[in-house]
């Protein structure tokens, strides 16, 4: 699960730096242009017939460089509450209720896969955030139907397993892909 999970942030956070790169890279270019030229108009101000086109070719630059600055800012902000976890509100819950919640998602979703839903009743209440739970859960339970293969959902003899199970004090929560051939050994 943990390996899954890992390799999946890795490649959203891949996809989500290629696109920060890009989209910083836009408003740069203004940025450095803007600077050049005020660079070039200062060297040149003597050639300046007045000082007020020097004001003005200063004054056009700055204002470029500072609405371009403030759009990255504005970026940099809007990342950086996408990228921070929602904070954990953990109370006294049900697993087996999250489970069952992220399951009726799929109620009647899809014709060719079924969801055998296994849940252990000597589970006891956990100090959960059922909302991040319940995203995890559909997130095994996406990744689960994805797993089938093609074949058993054209022939619509996919089914999907998810069980947990308390054993001493660890809770096992298990997902099998199963073919109409496979043989349900739980």
């Amino acid at each position: 699960l943990t390996d899954l999970i890992q390799a999946e942030r890795a490649a959203a956070w891949s996809e989500v730096a290629r696109r920060m790169a890009h989209e910083i890279k836009n408003p740069l270019t203004p940025i450095q242009l803007s600077a050049e030229r005020i660079k070039r108009n200062y060297e040149r101000r003597a050639a300046f017939q007045s000082e007020s086109r020097f004001g003005e070719a200063i004054n056009e630059g700055t204002a470029t460089i500072v609405r371009e600055v403030a759009a990255l800012q504005r970026m940099v902000e809007e990342f950086s509450r996408f990228a921070r976890l929602p904070e954990s509100r953990p109370t006294e819950s049900s697993l087996n209720d999250v489970v069952r919640d992220a399951v009726s998602l799929y109620a009647e979703r899809f014709d060719d896969i079924q969801i055998d839903c296994r849940l252990d009743d000597r589970l006891p209440a956990l100090r959960i955030d059922t909302e991040q739970v319940k995203r995890v859960m559909v997130n095994l339970i996406d990744n689960a139907i994805e797993a089938l293969n093609s074949d058993a959902k054209s022939n619509g003899n996919g089914s999907k397993v998810l069980q947990n199970d308390l054993t001493e004090r660890l809770i096992v929560i298990e997902t099998r892909t199963m073919k109409a051939s496979d043989a349900v050994q739980l």
